[in-house]
C-alpha cells in the first residue's frame, strides 16, 4: 500500500476545518467570535490559525467575519423593516452605534439612509458570500464519521436539486422511486456525491447531489437512473446519518 503523505493529511485537515469555521460564521454572524476563540476551538495558535484561514481564502479571518456581518446587514436594511437596532444586535454589535460607525465606513451612508437605495452587491474573489439561506436551513443530519480506504464499487444514481439540509427528505424520493420500480432495497449500500460546497454556492435551491444504491454483480441499469462508478479511495462514512 503506498504510504499515507502526511503532508497532504494535513492540508486536508486544514481545509476541513477552515470549511467548518467560514459554515459556522455564514450560520450565525453574530456569535461571539474572535479570531484567538476560533483559533482555540480548532486548537491553533492565533497566528498559525490567521495564516492557515488567510492562505486557504485568500482574506484574514477578521476582515473575513467583518464581511459576512455587513452582507447580512445590508440584506436587512433592504429587505426588512426592522430597527437599526435590531439589525445591529443581529450582525454581533453590541453598540448600535459602533454598527452605525462601521457601516458608514464601509458605505459611505449610514445605514437609515442606505434603505431603499439600489446596491449591486458587489463580487469577492474567495466567491463566499452571507445567504439568507444558509441560516434558514438548519442542519437536520448528524453522524459518526470515519475516513475509511473503500474499494471502486459501480452505483446507479438520481440526479436532485436542492438544500443539502433536506437530503433526507430527498432519499425518501429515492426509495419511493426505487419501490416504484420494484427494486428491493435489502443489502444495498448508499452513497451521496455532492457537487457543490455548502458555504460558497450561492443558493440552496441550485445545489446538486446525486443520491446512489449499489449495484449487485452482473445487475441491470434500472430504468431511469445514471450508472457511475465511486473510485477507489478514502471516504468518509456517515452512521445513522439522517434523524
Amino acid at each position: 500500500m503506498k504510504p499515507i503523505d502526511k503532508s497532504e493529511l494535513r492540508k486536508r485537515e486544514y481545509e476541513r476545518l477552515v470549511a467548518k469555521v467560514i459554515e459556522a460564521i455564514l450560520r450565525d454572524p453574530a456569535g461571539a467570535m474572535t479570531t484567538e476563540l476560533l483559533a482555540q476551538n480548532v486548537g491553533y495558535s492565533r497566528a498559525h490559525w490567521a495564516k492557515v484561514f488567510d492562505r486557504s481564502l485568500g482574506e484574514g479571518l477578521g476582515g473575513f467575519i467583518r464581511r459576512i456581518r455587513m452582507e447580512k446587514a445590508r440584506h436587512l436594511l433592504l429587505t426588512t423593516s426592522i430597527t437599526v437596532e435590531e439589525i445591529a444586535s443581529s450582525c454581533g454589535y453590541a453598540n448600535p452605534s459602533a454598527f452605525c460607525r462601521a457601516f458608514r465606513r464601509e458605505h459611505e451612508v449610514s445605514p437609515q439612509n442606505f434603505r431603499g437605495q439600489p446596491f449591486i452587491v458587489p463580487p469577492h474573489p474567495s466567491g463566499v458570500r452571507w445567504s439568507a439561506n444558509l441560516e434558514a436551513d438548519a442542519p437536520r443530519f448528524r453522524a459518526a464519521t470515519l475516513l475509511t480506504l473503500r474499494a471502486p464499487v459501480r452505483v446507479a444514481g438520481r440526479e436532485f436539486f436542492g438544500s443539502y439540509s433536506v437530503i433526507g427528505e430527498r432519499y425518501a424520493e429515492l426509495e419511493s422511486i426505487m419501490q416504484g420500480a420494484g427494486i428491493k432495497t435489502a443489502r444495498r449500500e448508499f452513497y451521496t456525491i455532492y457537487h457543490n460546497k455548502l458555504w460558497t454556492h450561492p443558493t440552496s435551491s441550485g445545489m446538486k447531489v446525486h443520491l446512489c444504491f449499489s449495484l449487485f454483480p452482473g445487475e441491470d441499469l434500472p430504468c431511469e437512473f445514471e450508472e457511475l462508478v465511486i473510485p477507489r479511495g478514502r471516504y468518509i462514512t456517515f452512521d445513522r446519518a439522517i434523524l
